[in-house]
């Protein structure tokens, strides 16, 4: 009940819940915000830099995305996968990965991977579009 409502207790030793209660709901908690595109519109982290094999962490930077094109960035985090979720039904099929951001990380700290992702998208888009009209 808890969980769903998206509440966790400041003093989590002081409620009657179990240990692995507790954790989840902490879990929860310190997961990342969703990102998520609808038709390719909305939120996505692209680039991974910076890995540490000590955590399996790494930094990202999450975009505003039309298309799944990187329009603008929204911020850079140090982030580690939880999980995925799959669903299937009929003919689709969706998944949905959870991470948890270990910090932030600001964007003018990670300009190179912001550049480096424009000019690798917006370079493969380029040299397509003169490849087909040369």
């Amino acid at each position: 009940m808890i969980e769903e409502s998206g509440w966790a207790p400041n003093n989590m030793e002081s409620t009657p819940y179990t240990e692995e209660e507790k954790q989840r709901i902490k879990a929860r908690h310190e997961a990342a915000p969703d990102v998520s595109t609808f038709q390719g519109i909305g939120t996505t982290y692209y680039g991974k830099r910076d890995k540490r094999k000590s955590d399996n962490s790494y930094v990202t930077t999450e975009w505003f995305v039309i298309l799944f094109l990187p329009i603008v960035p929204l911020g850079s985090f140090r982030i580690v996968k939880i999980g995925t979720k799959s669903r299937s039904f009929l003919f689709s099929h969706s998944s949905t990965t959870s991470y948890k951001i270990l910090e932030q990380i600001p964007l003018r700290k990670n300009i190179r991977q912001v550049l480096t992702t424009y000019l690798l998208v917006y370079g493969i888009i380029a040299a397509a579009i003169y490849l087909i009209f040369i």
